[in-house]
């Protein structure tokens, strides 16, 4: 990193200073954050950096409540004043290196009849608008005991609350399935993501998210080969259910078709699937937007 007194002078944020510019630079949240985990998650606030005749000034108010401020022009003053502060917070800290622990979820909205929702985590908002047949990608939660709740999006209309403990280390999927008016009632469907360590063969895994639909058989095989005197491989499967994750041949080409239990009646028919090896998926039977048919498929990608 360059030294002070070149064309241009860096401080140890990564905020580049350019001297003779009139600009201030405030410090904004994603700054502070990084700074708050450089001092192993000690609670400190830079509240300013701005020019003053060539200089930068720096407040910063650390734990003990003391402000500071600091006037340099070159980087290796600033870096002596950040090493001091540095081992400030590790006393303040009792030297607390290690960040806490955490969980993966992924959050699905499969309820038919639903308008899109604002999920809440602990009493705070973690993911908004999200709208029907919508998918997250895997986020980062605290783990623990935590408290789920779904919101019609933008109100205080509250439709779905969970209690769940995350493990550390875990990763979950939760499904939001069901009708928000009628029967079947609107549920929190919590899948652990337990894939299979082997990575020379796809996994797929099932769900009937479809509340509109009656118990099904699930059918995997060759694009668009006959049901006749074929064995299901899954059979009877209720709403709500979710299989394991079954193993598929990598980059082979695949069908999946649902029927009502016990028939060869094709309700649900997936298109030509294929696999990459070592991939992981999670097929989700939906309804149509409202309920009912044309029922369809949601495809995720677990790994």
């Amino acid at each position: 990193m360059p030294q002070g007194g070149g064309e241009h002078d860096f401080w140890p944020l990564g905020v580049e200073i350019v001297p003779g510019s009139k600009t201030p630079y405030l410090i904004d949240r994603n700054l502070l954050i990084d700074f708050h985990k450089v001092l192993y998650r000690t609670l400190v606030k830079i509240f300013d950096a701005t020019f003053v005749a060539g200089n930068i000034c720096v407040f910063v108010w650390l734990v003990n409540g003391g402000l500071h401020r600091l006037t340099s022009r070159s980087f290796q003053t600033m870096k002596n004043f950040f090493l001091q502060v540095a081992a400030a917070a590790l006393l303040f800290t009792g030297l607390t290196f290690a960040q806490a622990p955490s969980a993966r979820v992924r959050v699905v909205h499969a309820s038919p009849d639903a308008p899109a929702v604002d999920i809440y985590v602990d009493g705070a908002v973690a993911l908004d608008n999200l709208a029907y047949r919508g998918a997250t990608d895997y986020v980062e939660l605290p783990s623990g005991q935590r408290i789920f709740q779904v919101f019609v999006a933008g109100t205080q209309t509250k439709v779905a609350e969970l209690n769940a403990t995350l493990t550390p280390g875990s990763t979950l999927t939760v499904i939001a399935a069901g009708f928000a008016a009628k029967t079947p009632s609107l549920r929190l469907l919590v899948l652990s993501d337990n894939i299979p360590n082997d990575m020379t063969n796809p996994y797929i895994r099932v769900v009937h998210g479809a509340a509109s639909a009656p118990a099904v058989d699930v059918y995997v095989g060759a694009p668009y080969q006959t049901l006749r005197g074929r064995d299901a491989a899954l059979t009877n499967v209720p709403f709500a259910a979710a299989s394991g994750y079954v193993p598929l041949r990598g980059n082979v080409g695949y069908m999946a078709r649902v029927t009502p239990a016990g028939t060869k009646t094709i309700a649900i028919e997936s298109g030509r699937l294929s696999f990459p090896a070592g991939s992981a998926w999670t097929v989700i039977a939906v309804d149509a937007t409202g309920g009912g048919t044309p029922f369809g498929f949601l495809a995720l990608q677990d790994r």
